[in-house]
C-alpha cells in the first residue's frame, strides 16, 4: 500500500478487515522504510528516530484496528533501504529502542520478524536475505492450511480470466459463472479479498481482478481529480467533478 500522506484517507475503506471470512487466514507485512529524508535540501540528510517511530507505529496501529476480527497475530517483517548510504552502525541498531519499544506494545497482536533488514536494493545478494526471510515465515504460517491452497487454485483461474478477457471489474454472477463449483464462493471471496489478490466490494457485489490498476487509476484519480477520465465509455470525472 502506498506508504504517502496523501493515500493514507483511502486505506481504511481499501484495507479489508483481517479474519472476517469464516476461514481465518494468517497474514504477513512488509514495512519497508527508507532513512534518508528526500525533503530535506540538505545532500544526505537522515531522518530521526521519531521519524522511524511515528511511521512504524501509524502501520502497526493500523494493521491491529483492521485485525480485531482475527485471532491469529500478524507478522511484521521491517526492511531498512538505502543501507549503501548509511554509516555504521546499522539501521537496526540505531533504531533499536524504538522497535523493542513497539514490539512490546503490540506483543500478542502483532509479531515483528527478527532479524530486521539493512538491504541495497541493486544488489542481489542484499535482497536475498530478505526473500528467503519471506519464505520461511511464510511456509511457517501456511503449513496445513487448506484454504490457502484452494484461494490460490481460484487466484491462477481468476488471474487466466482477466489476461484472456481484459475485464478488470467484473460482477458477482460473472465471480459464480468462471466456478461449477459454487460452495463456500463467498468465503472464498473473502479470503482472496484479505490476501490483496482481488478487492471484493461486498455491498455492491462486485469484484476488482486488477487492484494495482484500480488504486493507480481509479483512486489516483480520486486523489488528483484529473480535468476529464472514461471507463468503457461512461464519464468518471469531467472538469474534475464525479457526474
Amino acid at each position: 500500500m502506498a506508504g504517502q500522506s496523501e493515500f493514507h484517507a483511502f486505506h481504511d475503506c481499501m484495507f479489508p478487515d483481517i479474519g472476517s471470512s469464516s476461514y481465518q487466514l494468517p497474514s504477513m507485512f512488509m514495512f519497508v522504510w527508507s532513512p534518508m529524508d528526500s525533503r530535506n535540501s540538505e545532500k544526505g540528510a537522515v531522518k530521526t528516530e521519531r521519524n522511524f517511530e511515528a511511521s512504524f507505529r501509524y502501520w502497526l496501529r493500523f494493521l491491529a484496528s483492521k485485525s480485531k476480527q482475527s485471532n491469529i497475530a500478524l507478522s511484521v517483517i521491517v526492511v531498512f533501504t538505502r543501507a549503501d548510504q548509511m554509516n555504521p552502525p546499522k539501521v537496526s541498531s540505531w533504531l533499536s529502542n524504538s522497535i523493542d519499544s513497539l514490539r512490546s506494545h503490540f506483543q500478542g497482536v502483532i509479531d515483528i520478524v527478527d532479524p530486521l533488514f539493512d538491504v541495497d536494493a541493486r544488489k542481489e545478494g542484499s535482497v536475498k536475505a530478505v526473500a528467503e526471510c519471506v519464505f520461511i515465515v511464510a511456509s511457517e504460517m501456511l503449513r496445513g492450511v487448506q484454504m490457502y491452497k484452494i484461494c490460490t487454485q481460484v487466484s491462477d483461474r481468476l488471474s487466466m480470466h482477466l489476461k484472456t478477457t481484459n475485464e478488470r471489474i467484473i460482477t458477482w454472477e460473472k465471480f459464480t459463472e468462471i466456478f461449477n463449483n459454487k460452495a463456500k464462493l463467498n468465503a472464498i471471496a473473502l479470503s482472496l479479498n484479505e490476501l490483496g489478490t482481488i478487492i471484493y466490494i461486498n455491498k455492491i457485489k462486485h469484484i476488482v481482478l486488477d487492484p494495482n490498476w484500480f488504486c493507480n487509476e481509479i483512486m489516483g484519480s480520486l486523489i488528483h481529480f484529473p480535468k476529464s477520465k472514461t471507463y468503457k465509455g461512461t464519464i468518471l470525472f469531467e472538469n474534475g467533478c464525479i457526474p
